[in-house]
């Protein structure tokens, strides 16, 4: 009997240990799911967080590009508006000394046909009045063709100052 107490404590106890040992395989197996899990997950997470990363630097690429091709239209469009601006005020000075140029020549013939007019007052007759006359009325043409000529430069003039302070303004 004390065989069957000692082989039934031994059962007892090897029954005991068997149960120990399964808990512990049945914990080590749920450790196990839950490391599986984990890495899973941890996985999961790395690839979504590359492909953010890629994405991201995929965008940044394309704003960086955009902002370059921006810069350059920018640059590109301020040296046409500078060549633009350099060609008005070429243009403009040119006009203005074209303007000068015309000023003097009309001052000059406004001279002529004073002196003209003071010649023809002094001398009498009827052979003078006559040429006198003819003298003023081609002074009088040649002086509207000058003063048409200037209005047409003053014109000129003030369409390319206001061309330029369109350009300026842009």
């Amino acid at each position: 009997m004390l065989q069957i107490q000692r082989n039934s404590q031994a059962l007892e106890q090897m029954s005991s240990e068997l149960e120990d040992a399964r808990t512990q395989i049945s914990t080590m197996h749920g450790q196990i799911q839950l490391e599986v899990i984990s890495r899973h997950s941890v996985t999961q997470e790395r690839d979504r967080l590359q492909e953010q990363y890629q994405s991201d630097r995929q965008n940044w690429k394309s704003t960086q590009e955009h902002r370059d091709a921006l810069e350059k239209r920018a640059a590109d469009e301020f040296r046409k508006m500078d060549l633009e601006l350099r060609h008005s005020n070429q243009t403009l000075s040119r006009m203005r000394i074209e303007w000068e140029s015309e000023k003097s020549q009309r001052e000059k013939t406004e001279t002529r046909l004073q002196k003209l007019s003071t010649f023809l007052d002094v001398n009498d007759g009827y052979y003078v009045r006559t040429s006198k006359d003819h003298a003023l009325q081609i002074a009088y043409r040649d002086l509207q063709a000058q003063q048409k000529n200037c209005r047409e430069q003053e014109s000129a003039k003030l369409d390319a100052q206001s061309e330029v302070a369109a350009l300026v303004q842009r």
